[in-house]
């Protein structure tokens, strides 16, 4: 029996002045240059690049504390200052993946026809529903600034005790060149207030949080152009009576969206790549180590060849964990690889790798 759809809230958006249209690109703008500051300063600062910001808190004296390691996300938190509180914690989680920019911004096409909301919840299992209600800059995929808009998303609690939360926010989509060349693609969400989004707590029972300089951003790593640096930024205040540890578990729950791009972006790529021949598959026999972990695979363990790479290892269809000190030992890019067979059908069908 299937499950019951819940009925989602029918907006009505009528036109936006031009005069409005106007802040809500500056304000956008304006978000999306304090997040990359904010969030990837290093990168910019690094290269001697400038972004135009009012705001001199998001320029130096950022200190970094790390936090935690989630798989292979590190997470770090620094306290700024606030309107309404003497400081709040602003968090951000790092990582990489194998990729280029074009394969990200594909994941963010804004198709107002045709929304894809099975993708968005593939990449954010975490979200509810989300509905493009503005689109303020038309999605332009070859433009520096890409879209522009105003979208409503309902997020998953991650307790049943505490309800649900939705955002009413702009979203800013650019791409962007470091002075040394490497190229970057930021989305930036920034809670804003419409008549046309009202406070649901009543007729659907959310809870409306508010998100302030919020996104991810992805760089061309200095080692390697075919890796790319991901920082996703989280300042969110979730209003309510929400404990600190409930809290602290959807900051958990929201950074590890990220093992879910990155898995969906390698299971891609792989799925597209081309078959081994035969003459390319290493002799399993004379390999010693596993080529995705490096560890030995031992004189008793199978050996199994991937049918993509041809390289040799020692799982056959169960995912690897590569581990920080492998990463940095190795000197090719390390891919976490599959069996096509199941790669294929979790990419086209959803299905899960375990």
């Amino acid at each position: 029996m299937k499950s019951k759809q819940p009925k989602w809230k029918k907006f009505h958006c009528p036109p936006l002045s031009a005069s409005r249209k106007e802040q809500i690109t500056h304000e956008a703008n304006r978000a999306c240059d304090e997040l990359l500051r904010f969030s990837a300063g290093e990168a910019f600062s690094s290269t001697g690049s400038s972004l135009d910001s009012d705001e001199d808190q998001f320029q130096d004296g950022l200190k970094w504390e790390y936090t935690e390691q989630l798989e292979s996300i590190r997470v770090e938190k620094v306290k700024v200052k606030s309107e309404t509180k003497r400081g709040v914690y602003y968090f951000r989680g790092i990582t990489q993946v194998e990729g280029a920019i074009e394969e990200i911004m594909e994941l963010y096409d804004v198709d107002m026809a045709h929304p894809n909301m099975q993708l968005e919840k593939k990449l954010s299992p975490d979200i509810l529903h989300s509905v493009v209600l503005y689109e303020i800059l038309p999605y332009r995929p070859e433009e520096s600034t890409v879209f522009i808009g105003i979208r409503w998303s309902a997020v998953r609690s991650p307790y049943v005790m505490v309800r649900n939360r939705d955002y009413c926010y702009l979203e800013i989509q650019r791409r962007f060149t470091l002075p040394d060349g490497r190229r970057g693609f930021a989305r930036c969400l920034h809670s804003v207030k419409i008549k046309s989004c009202p406070d649901m707590e009543k007729s659907h029972g959310f809870v409306r949080g508010s998100m302030y300089r919020s996104g991810i951003v992805f760089i061309e790593s200095k080692r390697d152009r075919k890796t790319l640096d991901i920082v996703q930024a989280v300042y969110t205040d979730l209003k309510g009576n929400v404990p600190q540890w409930v809290a602290a578990k959807g900051l958990r729950q929201r950074l590890m969206g990220l093992e879910h791009l990155k898995k969906y972006v390698n299971m891609k790529r792989v799925a597209n790549q081309t078959f081994a021949r035969r003459s390319q598959l290493m002799a399993p026999g004379k390999v010693k180590t596993c080529f995705v972990c490096v560890d030995d695979i031992g004189t008793f363990k199978r050996r199994y060849n991937c049918q993509k790479c041809g390289e040799v290892r020692r799982n056959a269809l169960r995912r690897v964990k590569v581990t920080e000190e492998a990463l940095k030992n190795r000197t090719a890019p390390v891919q976490l690889r599959y069996v096509f067979l199941a790669l294929l059908l979790a990419v086209l069908f959803g299905l899960g790798v375990s």
